[in-house]
Parts: structure tokens; sequence; C-alpha cells
């Protein structure tokens, strides 16, 4: 078996004993790993990926034969599950009967040992390297910064690149013909889809060893095989894309996945973003923070360097290939736009870290020779020693930090127990979890994904940080969340709650929402029964009270069902506001903005939720802007929105504008006046005593201002320049509760835009929007009489500055109005008008699982509850047959159906998508294991027929003058044309010195790794962006990857020769 591997290209002669012989490296490999894994907090089980791949395996699976799924949050969309079918999800099914934590382990070991085994074999297939430093490689490569980081949090992302090297392998030999492709397509067909872009990233070595080799009729036919294999979950993601909502638009950026992008972090691994930003990864965030390991493995990734620049079979293609993983990685910079728009699948790129580390890797192996070639036995040994150890730090944090933070024993019996209860008790509404959480982070473990979700078998809901529906069924989740009332449950078909006690710094008592319910406790587990037969509700009218607002604003309004629109409304409200939302923390978004430009700290292109109401903005006097706000989106411990800028310029001394937490000292507001000069200015501080600069223009002026006392200042300069107040240090916080000029205006007023002339009621609020005073600017489109209804009676209000109370009338004219309270909500009715929506009745599930509709002589409107979808369809069976409905969008993004007068019979819902869905499963999974038994044939066939392996040789000059103008194209990309500079320098040195090329690039590899180490995240003054580090870096990378024709004749260089014939070690 192995002589015939060998003739098929997978393994060389030189290599093909491993099999006999030495497979016991390959053993002693799988055991090692396997041994880290177990012995590493033995009985706990991580958040790796899916909970339910270790919770329930089984239903889980079962779910993902459907796209759309009404268990989850509203109804929605499952997003690719269908990947987690083969091979993770398998796994799972099949380890199932072993301890959670027992088969995550088992998992673990199979992924790394598989992306061990796939580098040593393609080390041994090339001949590079000695067998010490192939296994040292071998280690590196499955042990990686980026598999340290993912695999205990996310090992959906990791096995895709520990099979590259199997894919990769069939093509690096002397021939490529149909059995190296079938043997590369069977690899392919093992990467799964849970992630399309990782799988993609996969493939790309193999294809580009084609290209590289100009092999265009088996790049072909491998891209055919591929297309064949992958066509199982390639249908099912065509169908998510058609009918998911914009989810990727509330994710993580292109900003934040490429910021942390820089040579530096690249060469040494530490691609990915999550562990820059949380801890929760606790081997990424050590590789990210600690100046030891930034050492570490820079010093391998200069190695690797080194090693790249030996002589050795398809040395050329593996310097193309780095240059292409330095251009994705180093370049994706520059193309944020598009990785949040059309490219957002793309948009993490660190899942190409894979070409970067491959190179690398095979360089590391290539050392070896090197070393061998040593002639004192005790420096020999000194340097694989240093090897050894310098490779050891890289991968210290396997011994004991791939388990994420949160790692538990189990789920909790009472969750068990309630899941048990509502199962058996709320099998025909929905359940609300209570309170609302970014991620399940519980006080006995976290399991990022709710516990429930692999526990219960009916419907329910979470207000999470990615819930999978209509931004408009989000925005209403939060209102509901705010004020969970029974009206407003009611409205979004919710019949039972779960409040949960056990979340990390979040408990909230069961009596504070529900106070007067029956509730059912279970641990720290309550659950309460509203309605437990509330499925979906029946209007008596198509047409609904209209509200210009967003979804949100329904938990302030009465009962019954509304519609929501961007004008020409019953209802005014001051919601959707222009704010900028961190949407990796619940609630953490900013004060009411003037301009999307005031929200630049969120880095997404859409800054909040899109409704289909019409939006309120600042309307300012003046201007007003800050170098940071305590209300910014994106503040420490979250946004604040009433200490906002807005809060300096509103005329009342109680607000104040605070800068975000942290350095106090240096930050600064600075205000405009509506008119010039500008000689007086007052300024009020709030805290404590602190020392202000005040500057306008060049000139600048220091005082020291006491809390409370205003402090009025003749302004620097010429009065006409803008007017800056710069914060001092002091001991307590500081803010500016008031700034004004004595000759000139500024203010802030969110402005309610004029969209509905025939306006019945104004619906203004702070309990949304955090503000500590309602101050709203609004048109009254006609003369009217207007009852004041604060929420609470004692509030005073001030329209146009006169004061009224509770239930007063108000004659507004024509035009533009100023209102301030200090009442969570308040109303401006129209007499005689009834805010309450169209009243609903209540549908039931029948024992049958169906919706009975009776006949009514009107058209009426059945609201599902679901989150409104394009592709879900409604349908009645009648007595004589199916009617299709109408598609309606009612209340908070919820789907209706328009259910025609005297229609009658059993209402039944489907969704579009699930018919290819399935087809495209079904279907592909058989092409895709005939594919599969073809290739294995063809591999079979191979095997049995002996043919002439023939030699691999080096890469010739141009290939190398190729691959080395890719590596710079890819520093070009990365920090810019200064590399230019720094490749001309390279070729100078290693052309017209004697300057070895090993001994420059290991100089700057370790000046590179001092550099960082120095200042590595989060250090404030981090070196990872600087320009120098770059530049260092590139020269590493250029100096290595040299053409060897570009090199002096009589430059003193350790051995070029890596590949066969090298001396052995």
């Amino acid at each position: 078996m192995p002589a015939q591997l060998s003739r098929l290209g997978v393994i060389g002669r030189k290599g093909s004993h491993f099999l006999r012989g030495n497979g016991a490296v390959h053993l002693l490999g799988w055991l090692a790993l396997c041994l880290i894994f177990f012995l590493q907090s033995p009985g706990l089980t991580a958040a790796d990926t899916k909970l339910d791949l270790v919770a329930d395996p089984t239903k889980f699976l079962h779910d993902a034969l459907s796209a759309y799924t009404d268990t989850f949050t509203l109804g929605q969309l499952q997003n690719q599950a269908y990947g987690y079918l083969f091979p993770q999800g398998f796994f799972f099914l099949l380890a199932g009967p072993l301890p959670d934590w027992v088969a995550q382990r088992l998992w673990w070991t199979l992924v790394c040992g598989i992306g061990f085994s796939g580098f040593l074999a393609l080390s041994r297939r090339l001949g590079v390297g000695t067998p010490v430093f192939q296994v040292v490689a071998a280690s590196l490569y499955a042990l990686s910064p980026h598999t340290l980081t993912t695999l205990g949090a996310i090992s959906s992302e990791t096995w895709p690149a520990m099979l590259a090297p199997w894919i990769l392998l069939p093509f690096l030999g002397p021939k490529v013909g149909r059995a190296q492709v079938a043997a590369s397509v069977i690899g392919v067909a093992c990467l799964g889809a849970v992630n399309a872009t990782a799988t993609l990233a996969a493939c790309v070595p193999a294809g580009v060893a084609l290209l590289f080799y100009r092999r265009f009729k088996a790049l072909a036919a491998w891209l055919g095989g591929c297309l064949l294999v992958s066509s199982w979950w390639i249908v099912p993601l065509v169908v998510l894309a058609r009918y998911s909502s914009p989810f990727t638009d509330y994710i993580e950026s292109a900003g934040v996945t490429t910021r942390w992008l820089n040579l530096a972090e690249i060469l040494r691994g530490t691609t990915s973003w999550a562990p820059f930003v949380d801890s929760e990864r606790i081997a990424g965030n050590a590789l990210v923070t600690s100046p030891y390991f930034v050492v570490a493995t820079l010093i391998v990734a200069g190695a690797g360097l080194v090693g790249l620049g030996k002589s050795f079979p398809r040395h050329a293609f593996f310097v193309a290939l780095l240059g292409i993983g330095i251009f994705i990685l180093g370049g994706a910079h520059l193309a944020t736009t598009f990785l949040d728009g059309t490219g957002s699948a793309l948009r993490n790129v660190h899942k190409f870290d894979l070409l970067v580390r491959l190179p690398l890797a095979v360089g590391l192996a290539a050392l070896g020779p090197s070393i061998a070639s040593i002639a004192s036995a005790s420096k020999k040994a000194t340097a694989v020693a240093l090897c050894i150890v310098f490779a050891v730090g890289a991968t210290a944090p396997v011994f004991n930090r791939v388990l994420p933070q949160g790692a538990y024993q189990q789920i909790p019996d009472y969750w068990k127990q309630a899941a048990e209860f509502i199962n058996a008790n709320a099998v025909n509404t929905r359940t609300l979890i209570l309170p609302s959480s970014s991620f399940a982070r519980q006080t006995w473990g976290w399991t990022r994904d709710e516990p429930a979700q692999a526990l219960l078998d009916v419907p329910w809901a979470v207000r999470d940080a990615i819930p999978l529906v209509d931004p408009e069924a989000i925005r209403g989740l939060d209102g509901l969340t705010e004020r969970p009332t029974e009206d407003n449950l009611t409205r979004m078909g919710i019949g039972a709650i779960i409040v949960r006690h056990d979340l990390s710094g979040n408990d909230v008592s069961t009596a504070s929402y529900f106070p007067e319910a029956d509730v059912q406790s279970f641990g720290d587990v309550d659950v309460v029964l509203l309605n437990p037969k509330l499925s979906m509700l029946m209007t008596q009218q198509v047409n609904l009270p209209t509200v210009a607002g967003g979804g949100e604003i329904l938990s302030l309004l009465g009962a019954g069902s509304y519609q929501l629109v961007g004008g020409d409304a019953d209802i005014v409200t001051d919601t959707p506001a222009l704010v900028a939302r961190n949407y990796g923390t619940l609630g953490s978004v900013s004060a009411p903005l003037a301009s999307t430009s005031e929200g630049k700290d969120v880095l997404n292109p859409v800054k909040d939720y899109p409704s289909v109401g019409p939006m309120s903005v600042v309307s300012e006097v003046g201007h007003v802007s800050a170098s940071s706000s305590a209300s910014d989106a994106t503040s420490f411990g979250g946004s604040v929105p009433s200490e906002s800028i807005t809060a300096a310029v509103d005329g009342n001394d109680q607000t104040a504008w605070y800068p975000t937490p942290g350095t106090q000292q240096g930050q600064w507001i600075e205000v405009t006046p509506d008119q010039f000069p500008a000689r007086t200015i007052t300024i009020e501080t709030t805290g404590d005593t602190v020392e202000l600069e005040v500057s306008a223009g060049q000139a600048h002026v220091s005082a020291v201002a006491a809390p409370r006392e205003p402090l009025t200042l003749t302004v620097p300069g010429d009065g006409n320049s803008p007017v800056r107040i710069t914060l001092g240090a002091s001991k307590y916080r500081v803010g500016i509760s008031e700034v004004s000029f004595a000759e000139g205006t500024v203010s802030r007023v969110l402005t309610v835009p004029d969209t509905s002339p025939n306006v019945s009621e104004f619906l203004f609020q702070r309990v949304l929007s955090g503000e500590k005073e309602i101050v709203r600017s609004f048109t009254a489109p006609r003369d009217m009489t207007v009852s004041v209804s604060p929420s609470e009676c004692f509030r005073e209000v001030l329209i146009d500055d006169h004061s009224y109370r509770c239930g007063d009338d108000v004659q507004l004219a024509q035009g533009r109005h100023t209102l301030r309270t200090l009442a969570q909500s308040i109303k401006l009715t129209v007499p005689g008008f009834a805010d309450a929506g169209t009243p609903n009745d209540v549908l039931t599930l029948g024992d049958d699982g169906q919706v009975k509709v009776d006949a009514s002589d009107r058209d009426r409107l059945l609201v599902t509850t679901r989150s409104v979808n394009s592709g879900l369809r409604g349908y009645i069976e009648t007595s004589s047959g199916e009617v299709a409905l109408e598609p309606r969008t009612v209340n908070a993004g919820s789907q209706a159906f328009v259910v025609p007068a005297g229609t009658s019979g059993s209402f039944r819902m489907t969704f579009a998508g699930n018919r290819p869905y399935r087809w495209g499963l079904l279907v592909g999974a058989v092409v895709g294991f005939l594919t599969v038994a073809v290739c294995l044939l063809l591999v079979d066939a191979t095997r049995r027929r002996p043919s002439a392996e023939g030699e691999l040789h080096p890469d010739s000059g141009p290939e190398e003058v190729v691959a080395w103008l890719l590596v710079a194209l890819g520093c070009v990309a990365s920090i810019g044309w200064p590399a230019v500079i720094v490749a001309l320098a390279m070729w100078a040195i290693h052309r017209f010195t004697i300057i070895p090329r090993a001994l420059m690039t290991s100089a700057l590899a370790v000046t590179a790794a001092m550099w960082l180490a120095r200042a590595p995240w989060p250090s404030a003054h981090y070196a990872g962006g600087s320009l120098l580090l770059g530049l260092v870096c590139a020269g590493a990378l250029l100096g290595a990857t040299l053409p060897r024709a570009w090199l002096a004749r009589n430059a003193a260089t350790i051995p070029e020769t890596s590949g066969p014939g090298a001396p052995a070690a």
C-alpha cells in the first residue's frame, strides 16, 4: 500500500515508509494531542460552536433538515445549520452516548490530529526538512495561534484549516492526473459547510497550486469535482441568502475584523479579531496580550521565513501562497466598503490565515538540513533545543488555556425541569426568556447559546446579540423586553415567560415583571404561564391605526394591532431616532444624533436597525462636537445617553456631557455659536474641581472651575472661532453641565419630522431613549387642540415655555413647537381619539396542530405573530379547495395575511424555501456521495497500476520572481508605497553586500518581536499599527523570499539546500 500511494503522488518514495515504520510518529502525535486535551479541565464542557452539538445532537441535526424553524425567536431561518450535518454534527451524533466533555475532547483531537498528519505527510511528500523538523513544523501548524484561538470556542472554523494540507498534497507531485484530482476532491468533501468562507479558504492553496503550475485541465476537473461534492450545501446556502434577514449588517464590521491585521500580527498568526475585543478565548487573548507569546510567535515566524529562503521542491509556490495570504489579510483594510457590502460573507478574513501559516510551517521544516549541517555536535544540539523551546513557547497555551472562559460541568437540573414543564404546558404558545442577554453567560457557566435552545421543543424567543429576524421585529423585541406587559406580550404571541436568575451580573426579580402572576419556580428559573393557548391573532378589520414610528414604540401604546408607516399616520412618535448602536452589546445605543458622522465610533455602515418609521434627528443651532462622549455606543461599560453633548447645551444644569470613561485629561468639547463675534462664554461643571483650558483658534486661557459654580470667561482671541473646552485631571469624574454665550446661541433638540397632516396624537418618550428629560421639537400640521397626558400625572409639561398639567387642553397653532418634561412619556391627544389598536381575537392551535378560521362578513387580518419573511406563505384549506392569502406586515415586523370575507377553514403556513432546501440537501448528498465513490475508484485504480513517480525539483527562476512579486504586492497592500522602498533596499543589500540572508531575516524578525513585545495590545501605544514596525516586517518578508538569481554570487549564506539530497539529522 505505501508504495502504491507513493506512485499516486500522495507521498513520495522517501516518505512512503512512514506508513510502515514511521506510522508511529503519526500515532504518537495523535496520542500527545489526545493527552493534552483530556488532561485539560477534565469534566468541563466548553461553549464550542453550538451548544446543541453536545446537549442534543439528534434533535439539532433533525431540525437542520428544514430551512425555517418556528421554534427559534419569532420564527426564523437557521443560519447555516445544514453545514453541521457533516462532518461535525455526524461526529457528535456518533459520540452521543459519551459524556459531553469526552465527546468534545475527542473532536478536538480529531481536528488537530488531521492537521498534524496532513502537514507531516505534505512535508514528507516534498522531501523538505529532516524528520525532527518535520514533526516540529507539523505540530506548529496544527497548534498555530489561529488554531488555539478558535479551537475551544468555534472549532468549526479550525476544521477546514486542518484539512487544507490534505486537499493540497496530491497536487505537489510531478504528475497531476485524474487520481490526484480525485484524491483532493475527497478532501474537499470532508470540509463540511458550517462556514462557507472557511471552506473556501481551505481550498485556496490547492487552487493556487494548479494555477501556479498552469495545470488548467486539472483545475477545471478539480473545480467541477468540488462543485459536485459541495452541492448538498450550496443550494441551502442560496436559499439562506435569498430569504434571510440582512443580519450581517448587525454583527462585527469590516473595520473591526481588519483592525489588527498588521504585518506583525499576520506573521505570528494572531489574525482573529475576537481575542482583541474580549478575553473569553483565554488562549487567544494570552497570545495577543502577553509579551512572552509575542516574542515566541514572531521568532517562530522568523524561523519560517529563514527556511523559505532555502531551495526545496515547490519553494516558489509556497512563497506565492504566502504573498497571496499577506495580500488578502494585510490588504483587507483597503476593502472595508466591499466587505461591509456585497462581500460581507468574506468579512472575517482571518479565516484565510492558513495561506500564511502553511508556507511558514514548510519554511520551518526546511530549516532542518541547515541545522543538521552544523559541524559542532554541541552547537547543533543547542540550535535544535532553541528551536524546540521557541516552538513550545509559541504553542504553550495549548497545555492549559484551550477551553474558553465559563466552561461548565453540565446544564443544571433546574433548567431541565423548567424546560420539561414548558414543553408540557406551553405547547401552543411562544415562551419569552427574560432578562435579555447578548450571550448566555450564567453564574454556573457560559453556554453562549441559550440553555433553553437545546432543551425546549416548543416555540420560544429571546433578545440576544443576533436575532435572525426582520430588523423591525428586533425593534419590537427591544420594546417588549423593556415593557413586558400582558398587552405587549399578546401582540407578539407570547403566552409564557421564563425569568432566569442565574445570568452573570443581571438578576431581576420575577415580581418586578409580573407582580401578581402565578409563578412556578425551578431553582434559579421561574416560569410564568399567562396564556398557554395563545398562538396567533385575528383582527376584525384590515385597516389598522397607523403609527409613524419604530417597532419599539408599540410597547408604549395600547392593546391591539397597529400599522407602522413612514407618513400620513394617526399617531406620530419620536421613533426611530437617528442613533448609533453597538450591536455587540445589548442596550448600548448612543443618544440621538444630528448626523451619522457623530456616531463614527460605530464602524458598521448601518448604524441602527432600519425601520419603516420616519427618522427623528437632532437639530442644531450653532454646532457642538466632542473628542468622545459617555453616550457613545462603544463607550466603555455601555452607553449612557443622558451624558451626551446635547446635555451640555440643553438649558438644564442637572444634565451634563461626560467624556467616555477612561482618561479624562485631554478630553474636550467644542462649541460654535450661531453668530460671531462671541466674546463671553459661561461654563458650568459638575463632579469635582478641575482645571479647564479654553481655546479658540491659536489663543487659549486656563481657569479652574468648581462644580455647580458658573464660570464666565472672555473668549480668547478675536471671538470669531469655535471654542474648545479641554478637561484637566481631577480626583472625581467631571462633566460639563452647561455652556452658553452672551452674544450667541448654541442648542441641540431632537426634532420629529413633519410627515402626517391628519395626526391625532403625538407620543414622545425617554423610556427607550435613555435620556433624563424629554426635549422635543415637533410640528402641528394644522391648528389643533390636544389634551396633555404625561405618564406620571404629577409631572409638569412645558410647551413653548408655557406650563401645563395632566389633563390640560393646549391650543397648538400650525407650525413648530418645543416640548419639555421629566415624565417617562407623554401623549398629546386630540379629544375623542382613542389610541388603542384594532382588537385582536386569540387563535389557538387545535389538536391537529392547525388554526381554525371561522367565516366573517368582512375582510380580516390573521396575525401569525411570526417575524415577517418574504418566503412565508399562508393558505386556508376550505371545503372547496385551498385559498392563497395575501401577505401583509403589521405591528413590529409581524407576518400577517388577509383573510377574505366569507372564508373559513384550517389555516396553514409554509415556507417557500423549504422545498428547494430539502431537495438541495437530498440531491446534493446523493451527487456528492456518488462523486466521492467515483473518486475512490479512481484512486484505487491508480494504486493498482504501477507508474513511475518522477523526481521533484526546485522551481525555476521565473517562478521565483512571480512569487516574490506577489509577496511585494501583499506588503504594498498592507503598509502602502513605503514597501516599494523596502523592496529596493532588500534587493540592494542582498545583491551588493555579503550579509547572509538568513542573518538579515533573523535580525529583522527579532527586532519586530522585541518591538511589539514592548507594547502589545491593549497597550495605550500599541505597536502593531506602527509603520516602522510594518517596514521591519516587510523587510523580513521581502528579503527572505528574494529570488536566488538576485542574490550576490559570493554571499556567505547558510547552506540553501533543503530538499532531497540535503543533510539528514
